[in-house]
């Protein structure tokens, strides 16, 4: 029986380039200084982790089946509020979705290459995605 091994060393200097491309990147490079700016700013901080805890809570308490109440929406959405007027809280937390979005793109493309055997297109991801927002005549 043979066995087929992966050039590990090869993975790995790819994996290497496709970082270092993604830390190139101005969009990265923005996202990071702004990451940084909202660590080194300690009302920003406390302003998104009162956000943060109640959408923590608030997803708790939907999957456990709890009634949520007006009051509880109004005040998540008086934090959001307050998190976003603050520029350094709003700029950290689109940088945050900016990250996700890179490490979403790059984790679907390369799922989709091991799953299929070939590199992926943008439309190959056309009807996943129209799927994936429940849109489409999807379920």
């Amino acid at each position: 029986m043979s066995t087929t091994t992966v050039d590990e060393t090869t993975v790995e200097e790819k994996a290497q380039e496709l970082c270092q491309w993604v830390v190139d990147s101005p969009q990265f490079v923005e996202a990071r200084e702004k990451i940084v700016a909202f660590l080194e700013d300690e009302e920003a901080q406390l302003l998104y982790r009162a956000y943060h805890e109640k959408g923590v809570e608030i997803t708790r308490r939907q999957r456990e089946g709890d009634g949520l109440t007006g009051a509880d929406h109004m005040e998540f959405e008086s934090l959001e509020d307050k998190a976003r007027a603050n520029p350094v809280t709003d700029a950290f937390m689109n940088s945050e979705a900016e990250m996700n979005a890179i490490f979403s793109t790059v984790a679907k493309y390369l799922q989709r290459t091991l799953q299929t055997g070939s590199v992926p297109s943008a439309e190959d991801f056309a009807d996943s995605e129209c799927c994936e927002s429940g849109g489409c005549g999807c379920g």
